[in-house]
């Protein structure tokens, strides 16, 4: 198996049972003797993006009514930058110290907003990085598990094609890049790219098994079958922190399904 989340943004203080409860499931300390059975087959995590949430700086024209000097501002700024990092770090240890992880980055995690993004440093996770079985990926990724080709983002590519074109579902933008051959059709006009001279790093050159794209309001999944009869497992990977989801796919059949965590129970879609 292969398990697709996004949109975990540690630092907030919503969700936090649930993500502890997602990671407990994940390593095999949750959900039934199916369920762990099922854990100890998952070949690999992808984190697609919004990992963390970095709390920005009070505006100084307001920060007078919460009677905080610039420099108490700074301060509790920084500590809850501090916080949310080593929150994080300690999120992606306990997953890694069980299970291959990628993590990538999304469009308001700490790396370039631009296209493609580039990986998150390694130096943010001290302890993490201490495993040989995390790593971190660009956004675009393309990866191959088990046999398996993944090729994914963190949604910006979808979420800005949505603003400018019509689909009766969210998911016919996913597979629409894909008829198209292009991970970023809108790029570089609406959505901000570099400037590659020798290449167009967004052409979809082999055809993926399965195609994802986080940070989404809500899961779906269709199979579409093309010329030669290969078929592609499209997924829209729901945000973590609104739905307290992710999603399980089978590598041998290309099965998909969504597993929603809560404080007080375990559902699988």
């Amino acid at each position: 198996y292969v398990v697709l989340t996004s949109g975990l943004r540690i630092g907030a203080v919503t969700k936090q049972m649930d993500l502890q409860l997602m990671i407990d499931y994940i390593i095999g300390l949750a959900g039934s003797s199916i369920d762990q059975n099922k854990a100890a087959k998952i070949a690999q995590v992808i984190v697609a993006g919004n990992s963390v949430v970095i709390e920005e700086e009070e505006d100084a024209e307001y920060a007078h009514f919460k009677k905080q000097t610039k420099d108490e501002n700074d301060k509790r700024v920084n500590e809850g930058i501090k916080n949310a990092m080593q929150d994080m770090d300690l999120t992606f240890t306990s997953l890694a110290s069980s299970v291959n992880l990628i993590v990538m980055p999304g469009e308001d995690d700490p790396t370039n907003i631009t296209l493609p993004q580039n990986k998150l440093p390694k130096f943010f996770f001290r302890s993490a990085a201490a495993y040989s079985t995390f790593n971190c990926a660009t956004n675009p990724c393309g990866i191959e598990v088990n046999g398996r080709v993944l090729l994914g983002t963190s949604g910006q590519n979808i979420d800005n094609l949505a603003k400018y074109t019509n689909a009766d579902k969210d998911i016919d933008y996913l597979e629409r890049t894909l008829q198209w051959r292009h991970l970023a059709p809108t790029a570089p006009d609406t959505l901000s790219c570099y400037a590659f001279k020798d290449g167009d790093p967004f052409v979809i050159t082999e055809c993926p098994d399965i195609y994802f794209a986080g940070n989404q309001e809500a899961f779906s999944t269709k199979i579409i079958e093309g010329r030669e009869g290969n078929k592609v497992r499209l997924v829209m990977v729901p945000e973590f922190s609104k739905t307290s989801s992710v999603v399980l796919v089978n590598l041998k059949n290309l099965e998909c399904k969504e597993i929603t965590f809560k404080s007080t129970q375990l559902k699988s879609n």
